[in-house]
């Protein structure tokens, strides 16, 4: 699991949990010489719809994926966002975004996520020499990649799966172009791979995890996973870099703003 049962000890966390505590830690540890303010937003992408999971009235939501050169960088920039100073915080927040979602019972599993779901942590930092770091880490769970067939999902269930696989299908050509380092890179071609862009290359660190089922009746599933596992490994992103602005570089953003 992802986040890994709640309230178990630290051995026994998901990768969610263990990517926060350690967040949090480093943020207390430098604490002396760098400030931090942690900020979270949590959507999903739902029949490529992009769906605010911690708005009041989420299933009215709707957002649109913006440049990150804009808004101050934000790619979603009407999404809700909290303020977090501990992993507790976060958890409460995914907690209350995870009723939101969409889920429904197919054959093959009984609470089976209907869209992605990407809980973003954003941080800035400020040093004492009045420099900004900038980041954010996306903590993505994907929705089930399960065969129509198999599934015997008809009417509303099915248009669910069809929209889940393109999507995937449409990350796996995003892998591809990556990997054979081509000058196009369809980012475009659906609302995940469009909002993940900044994280799928360029100035990025990007980790996958694959779930697969060690039962015999899904091997055909289990295959397909690992095939796509193995595309992802043959991606290289290069080395990332920071992202800071010196308080030079700010104050003369400030100038610029005022002169316009």
């Amino acid at each position: 699991m992802d986040s890994g049962p709640s309230g178990e000890l630290t051995k026994h966390m998901g990768i969610n949990y263990l990517a926060l505590n350690d967040l949090f830690e480093l943020s207390n540890r430098r604490k002396d010489i760098i400030t931090y303010d942690i900020h979270v937003q949590m959507v999903e992408i739902y029949n490529e719809q992009v769906r605010d999971l911690l708005a009041e009235d989420s299933a009215s939501s709707r957002l649109k994926i913006r440049s990150c050169t804009s808004d101050g960088g934000l790619s979603l920039p009407d999404a809700t966002m909290h303020s977090v100073k501990s992993t507790a915080d976060v958890v409460n927040l995914m907690k209350f975004g995870d009723v939101n979602r969409v889920v429904s019972s197919t054959a093959l599993n009984n609470r089976s996520s209907r869209s992605h779901s990407v809980l973003t942590v954003h941080v800035q930092g400020k040093d004492v020499s009045g420099s900004i770091l900038r980041s954010c880490l996306h903590l993505v769970d994907l929705a089930g990649s399960e065969r129509v067939d198999k599934s015997e999902v008809t009417g509303e269930r099915l248009k669910e799966a069809q929209y889940i696989n393109r999507s995937l299908s449409c990350l796996g050509d995003v892998i591809t172009a990556l990997a054979q380092k081509s000058s196009h890179v369809p980012y475009c071609n659906s609302k995940l791979t469009l909002l993940l862009q900044d994280s799928l290359g360029g100035n990025a660190k990007t980790l996958m995890l694959a779930h697969v089922n060690p039962e015999r009746d899904p091997f055909g599933e289990s295959m397909s996973t690992l095939k796509f596992a193995r595309r992802v490994s043959t991606v290289e992103l290069g080395a990332a870099r920071m992202n800071k602005e010196t308080s030079e570089v700010m104050q003369l953003k400030e100038q610029v703003n005022v002169l316009g």
